[in-house]
């Protein structure tokens, strides 16, 4: 190429290169498949009706083309104020059942945060949210779930998260797509192994299950602090409720002293008769 003096340089548009795409492009399919895995998560727990998670589902899957509305001011106030609307419904929710469906409504609030961030993240805002809960409602949901379908799902959440957070770190840092595909082609051998060591030693490492550990020590309530109660209470026989001398509750400490009983117990409290039994 050649210059010369006075003559001002024209800008050429290039040509044989593809079109350099958004951060936010590139990275959308992998937020994707872990918000659907988040959802996968939530489902398995077996807490939340179906009927709450399957508007979430189509939402998820429609994300590729909805988003394209976020340049509407209308699209992105629809998607706030159905949020909001959905949080006042659920603290409702909350405030007139107590504790009983606190895991669900926590539940439905965590993955309907994350299909309206997967269908609101522009090129301006970053995904960092996106990953720290989904790494929460994975974490949240292994107490819940069934064993062997948490751990699947766990080991298909980890090929997505680690991928989906190396390609976020490499775009911040001004990589182009052929070397983070270099990058992410390179690490798959070594996820892979991880993930068959990882199996190996869970499947054949003996371990104790009956060791109490840390936080159980420290942090959960002893046994003599629990009691179990159905969840309804059917009458069968009518007439006046007497007085009565029957032990209905035996309290026996573990360590022997009387200071370490509780003064006052509460189980839960049976208020509303639905006609045949009496319900929390």
């Amino acid at each position: 190429t050649t210059w010369e003096p006075g003559v001002p340089l024209r800008s050429r548009p290039e040509t044989g290169r593809a079109r350099r795409l958004p951060m936010t492009d590139r990275l959308h399919p992998l937020l994707l498949l872990l918000t659907l895995s988040d959802l996968a998560f939530v489902s398995a727990t077996g807490a939340v009706s179906p009927s709450l998670t399957l508007p979430l589902w189509g939402l998820a899957l429609a994300a590729p083309w909805l988003r394209r509305l976020q340049r509407h001011a209308s699209y992105r106030v629809a998607w706030n104020a159905c949020v909001l609307v959905a949080f006042g419904l659920l603290m409702q929710h909350a405030v007139e059942t107590g504790l009983l469906h606190m895991l669900e409504d926590g539940l439905v609030l965590s993955v309907l945060c994350q299909v309206h961030l997967l269908n609101n993240l522009g090129d301006r805002q970053r995904p960092d949210l996106i990953f720290f809960n989904s790494f929460l409602i994975a974490f949240v949901t292994s107490f819940f779930a069934p064993d062997v379908w948490w751990s699947l799902l766990f080991g298909a959440h980890t090929l997505v998260f680690v991928p989906a957070l190396q390609l976020h770190v490499l775009s911040r840092r001004g990589c182009d797509a052929g070397t983070a595909r270099a990058i992410l082609r390179d690490s798959v051998p070594r996820i892979a192994t991880i993930t068959a060591a990882t199996v190996g030693l869970f499947l054949f490492w003996p371990r104790d299950f009956e060791r109490v550990g840390w936080m159980q020590q420290n942090l959960a309530l002893g046994s003599q602090l629990q009691a179990g109660l159905g969840d309804r209470i059917q009458p069968e026989r009518g007439g006046r409720a007497e007085l009565g001398d029957a032990v209905q509750l035996r309290v026996t400490p573990d360590n022997g002293l009387l200071e370490s009983v509780p003064s006052h117990w509460r189980a839960r409290a049976f208020a509303a008769f639905d006609g045949q039994a009496w319900v929390p």
